[in-house]
């Protein structure tokens, strides 16, 4: 390979890297003129597409995280039936396509407009109401666990806005409210309280807290702050949701010394 060759092959191939990022970091699925990344035919009228690879392996070749995050499960069949606009795939089962648009600009790019709650009541509507195994979504409402704000500045993520809206009655649908850092209450059954938008290194300089950096991959902070989703995923098989196993204090010595 000649050097003018070699200059070719490292231009395209940087273009290509950097093209990617922006594609990835962007959020926006423009995949125009790149049919073939993922099909085998083209759109035509009503043929149906063809892809060069299972769907769920498609999308974790530019989402490798998306599985170890504790998402929603997915390559399997669901035990009862979705609504249509929720596809499956040629097997009957759950992709990420069930959920998701392949194509588009909007952040979170799902195949319906409802968010939040709403949309997780789109199918699991029975799990809720009577208990199968599922997130029991109000149940914790019978328990009188509540949020009390301790900062009126400053903002919540997003994912715990979206757990305080099942989960403290007072709030109903937060995804266009403000909500600032305070504490929650867990309630009787449980006894303790947890701050919530608390940036954890500002406190782990206070001492008691361990390095930022010593932390277990399955606990997630958010712009640097604590969340529900520190402790909890709402896919996780564990009781109470919690990220990992809290035996013997397992999960509070995570981060607390003590």
């Amino acid at each position: 390979m000649n050097w003018r060759s070699s200059r070719k092959f490292l231009t395209v191939l940087v273009f290509s890297i950097f093209a990617a990022y922006r594609l990835y970091a962007s959020g926006i699925h423009d995949f125009t003129g790149q049919c073939d990344l993922c099909h085998l035919n083209r759109p035509d009228g009503d043929k149906k597409l063809l892809f060069v690879r299972d769907m769920e392996v498609l999308c974790l070749g530019c989402h490798p995280g998306a599985k170890s995050s504790l998402s929603h499960p997915s390559g399997i069949k669901p035990s009862f039936p979705l609504p249509p606009e929720f596809p499956l795939d040629w097997r009957g089962r759950m992709t990420c396509m069930s959920c998701h648009r392949a194509h588009g600009k909007d952040k979170y790019l799902l195949i319906v407009t409802e968010k939040g709650k709403a949309f997780c009541m789109k199918c699991h509507r029975e799990s809720i109401l009577v208990g199968s195994g599922g997130h029991e979504v109000i149940s914790s409402l019978l328990h009188q666990p509540r949020y009390e704000i301790t900062e009126k500045k400053g903002q919540l993520d997003r994912e715990s806005l979206e757990c305080l809206s099942c989960h403290d009655g007072s709030f109903a649908s937060l995804q266009e409210v403000s909500l600032g850092p305070g504490i929650w209450e867990h309630g009787p059954r449980v006894g303790i309280s947890h701050p919530v938008g608390t940036d954890y290194r500002k406190a782990a300089r206070k001492g008691g807290l361990r390095n930022v950096f010593m932390l277990d991959k399955r606990i997630r902070l958010f712009d640097g702050k604590i969340g529900c989703g520190s402790c909890h995923s709402l896919y996780s098989p564990l009781p109470a949701k919690l990220v990992m196993e809290n035996r013997a204090s397992n999960l509070c010595l995570s981060c607390h010394l003590k």
